[in-house]
């Protein structure tokens, strides 16, 4: 049995998190603080805070969508780049995670009060570099009882969190699970500039 580095992740995700639960201190090492990024230069948070979370219910719900999607984009990066799969997964991981945060580092580098902690922008990611390359994949919501499409699910998605950017005063990074999702969408095509092609014929049929 191959290694996954997407299951590799997700131990070593659930490890961690467990650990900062029990360790303040170790959360505070590792959460995503701008604060201290720009005046402590404390640029590992900008990966670190991923492999931490705020409660049980937040690292099931990352653990889960990693679970289900992360071994299966590993392969497809796999056989558009054979050998390089494992290695190209960890890229889009950790690339969603760092463009996630951006704009929040910026806007939220003089407010000590921020922090921030959770994988969504590395898991939004690799949902839609999995979107790019099956546009037509079946996805199930909990308040639609029928499967949708794919990229159906990818543009209701995109427009949800964009909305609920602007709105603001959530304490859900809407804005991690947006860049998230657009740096996913950047390394995919980075990777295979073709996916965006084949993307579109998939949807108008013109494959």
């Amino acid at each position: 049995m191959e290694f996954s580095v997407a299951i590799g992740l997700l131990v070593v995700t659930v490890a961690i998190s467990v650990m900062a639960w029990r360790n303040a201190a170790l959360m505070d090492r590792l959460h995503f603080h701008p604060f201290s990024i720009i005046n402590r230069k404390r640029w590992w948070q900008l990966w670190t805070y991923g492999f931490v979370h705020a409660d049980g219910f937040h690292l099931f719900v990352n653990a889960y969508v990693l679970f289900l999607f992360g071994p299966h984009v590993e392969e497809v990066l796999e056989l558009y780049k054979p050998g390089l799969g494992g290695i190209l997964f960890l890229a889009l991981y950790l690339g969603g995670l760092a463009g996630a945060v951006l704009p929040a580092l910026e806007r939220e580098k003089a407010h000590p009060g921020y922090a921030a902690v959770g994988a969504s922008g590395a898991i939004s990611a690799l949902l839609f570099s999995s979107i790019l390359f099956e546009p037509l994949n079946s996805f199930y919501l909990m308040f639609i009882p029928i499967p949708i499409p794919a990229w159906i699910f990818g543009l209701l998605y995109l427009l949800f969190e964009y909305s609920m950017a602007r709105r603001g005063g959530s304490t859900i990074g809407h804005d991690a699970h947006l860049f998230g999702a657009l740096t996913g969408m950047l390394i995919t095509l980075l990777i295979e500039p073709s996916a965006l092609s084949q993307c579109w014929q998939a949807i108008t049929g013109r494959g």
